[in-house]
């Protein structure tokens, strides 16, 4: 949405300033991987990075996993990020397996 808004609706300056402060994905994002698995980021300094801390929450089957496994996420490996009623969970509930 920042993206897609700068130099219109956004600052661009402050877009930049926001999204590397934040990182592109910041903690809770619920991203789809080229496997079809939904990966859940954990939390982390933001910035960029190549590869973020994250969570397995569904395999690349569909089942969702009671107890989410830790697992990085290669950026490059992101297909797309998912809405919270989209992938069928609340990343909140998943907080505290990220600690």
């Amino acid at each position: 949405v920042l993206l897609a808004g700068m130099g219109g609706h956004y600052d661009p300056d402050l877009v930049r300033v926001f999204i590397k402060m934040m990182g592109v994905y910041p903690t809770g994002s619920i991203l789809r991987a080229t496997t079809g698995e939904l990966l859940m980021v954990a939390p982390h300094e933001g910035g960029q990075a190549e590869e973020l801390p994250g969570l397995l929450v569904r395999t690349s089957g569909g089942e969702l996993l009671e107890t989410p496994e830790p697992k990085p996420i290669v950026v490059k490996g992101v297909v797309e990020q998912v809405l919270p009623a989209e992938a069928g969970f609340d990343p909140a509930a998943y907080l505290e397996y990220a600690a």
